[in-house]
């Protein structure tokens, strides 16, 4: 992949974890039978997205983006975050030194196959300070076609993502106990 156009996301020690939307090159197949390897002749069919969040809306196309990632950080433990579990179908491919490291994952497999037990698709992967990689992702939905994409330390995603589920569940269970407690006054008081 010679022709990159957007700037590389660089990740440092003081930058957070961020949707990285204007990073992103997309290209639409519309023909949906590309392959990874098809993709790589193709270099200069990407156009760089301007805006925050790809939403592609909805379609039939099978969508490729291209992300070129640093690690200027200490870490070197990295991963790359979606968080639209709604997806059917998303391929990763990880592109370093002509080694390819790939990950399937959507909606159309099983929970337990998820590298992490969570509801957003996150894929782990390493980068020594300064070294860099292209990040190559496949997706295909039947739905919105919602891509937001977060890359930063793993640490920093997985406990992010915790930090959010603890103040959701404790939420829900605030309401939940107020649902009960309502209930418990209205069957005593009627």
């Amino acid at each position: 992949f010679p022709v990159t156009i957007a700037a590389p996301y660089v990740i440092g020690d003081g930058t957070p974890s961020i949707i990285a939307g204007k990073h992103i090159e997309i290209f639409e197949d519309v023909t949906n039978g590309m392959t990874f390897a098809d993709i790589q002749k193709y270099p200069e069919r990407f156009v760089l997205f301007r805006g925050r969040v790809p939403n592609l809306q909805y379609s039939n196309s099978t969508f490729w983006l291209k992300l070129n990632v640093i690690n200027n950080t200490s870490d070197k433990l990295l991963a790359l975050e979606l968080s639209n579990a709604q997806l059917d179908s998303i391929e990763v491919y990880l592109i370093k030194d002509n080694e390819v490291v790939s990950f399937q994952a959507g909606d159309a497999f099983p929970f337990s196959a998820r590298l992490f037990n969570h509801q957003h698709f996150v894929f782990p992967f390493q980068l020594k300070k300064l070294e860099s990689c292209l990040i190559l992702l496949k997706v295909r939905s039947l739905e919105q076609v919602n891509i937001p994409l977060v890359v930063g330390k793993r640490k920093d995603i997985l406990t992010n993502n915790y930090q959010t589920d603890l103040i959701a569940g404790i939420y829900f269970g605030i309401m939940f106990v107020m649902f009960f407690y309502n209930m418990f006054l209205f069957l005593t008081i009627s």
